[in-house]
């Protein structure tokens, strides 16, 4: 049955590798209940890894954090058991963010399409972090220059991207933001495990890191 489970998941994610906003928010609606057990059979450990990395990067406890497309709360919980106080969190998918809402994490979840100019004040936040979710940015640029918008000088920009969307292109956005004095680098880990126990994706397709200081 665990194996069953296991293909039944990796159907899902090869199903959405690219849609538009609102079969993005059905497919997630449609997943949500049981979305955290199907990725946790599937060893997916990104959220644990980001806590730490913000951590190890001096993020106070106390520091206001946004968890940009949040989901059912994965990486709201990982911080909150690594002691971090006030988190806000957006998702596209209204079903994930009710989930969201169970967890002891939040302090304000609301409903927001990443690819949509951010409903958040300039400075807002000491840490703005993106989990496992940068591949459905249609304008990557956008959104990155919307989190370094909506972090405090100062504060850290934390994302994860998928080697195989690790393209020259994407690389030379970062770059770009850097060249624009939006942000610095702060690290780009090796690539890490994405889904281990996944069929596809175990040794084909890892996860890359990437943190950065808004100026």
């Amino acid at each position: 049955m665990a194996d069953e489970t296991t293909k039944a998941t990796s159907r899902k994610l090869k199903s959405i590798q690219s849609a538009d906003a609102a079969s993005l928010a059905d497919y997630y609606d449609d997943w949500a209940r049981s979305y955290d057990k199907d990725l946790e059979d599937l060893g997916y450990e990104a959220p644990l890894r980001a806590a730490g990395l913000l951590k190890a990067h001096g993020m106070s406890a106390t520091a206001p954090i946004l968890d940009a497309c949040c989901g059912t709360g994965l990486t709201g919980r990982r911080l909150a058991e690594a002691g971090f106080e006030h988190v806000d969190g957006f998702d596209i998918s209204e079903a994930s963010l009710d989930e969201a809402r169970t967890v002891a994490a939040y302090d304000g979840l609301f409903r927001q399409d990443m690819n949509d100019p951010l409903q958040a004040p300039d400075g807002a936040y000491d840490a703005v972090v993106c989990i496992g979710s940068m591949t459905y940015a249609e304008r990557p640029e956008q959104l990155l220059r919307e989190f370094c918008r909506v972090a405090r000088p100062g504060g850290i920009v934390l994302f994860t991207q998928r080697t195989d969307y690790w393209s020259d292109d994407f690389a030379g956005i970062l770059h770009r933001l850097e060249e624009a004095g939006l942000w610095q680098w702060l690290e780009k880990t090796e690539p890490q495990p994405y889904l281990p126990r996944h069929p596809e994706f175990a040794d084909a397709i890892k996860v890359v890191y990437a943190v950065f200081r808004v100026v």
